[in-house]
């Protein structure tokens, strides 16, 4: 019984491990798929479902204003 906590500890960490992991391949992925916009230019945006009422937009027309730190306004 005194391995238990020893295995409990170690599988916990190798799972932190493989979160970080994971985490760090979705960034890179997002960051090859979504490519960088530019001040002035137009897009979509979309709008969650729960956001939205029945008659509402699903997307919104946007102009790209200013960028800071990766956000867009």
């Amino acid at each position: 019984m005194k391995h238990f906590p020893e295995t409990f500890i170690k599988a916990r960490k190798e799972a932190a491990a493989g979160q970080t992991r994971a985490a760090a391949k979705m960034t890179q992925r997002s960051k090859k798929m979504l490519i960088p916009l530019q001040i002035g230019q137009n897009c979509t945006l979309r709008v969650p479902d729960v956001n939205r009422g029945p008659v509402d937009l699903k997307n919104f027309l946007v102009v790209i204003m200013t960028e800071c730190e990766g956000l867009y306004t």
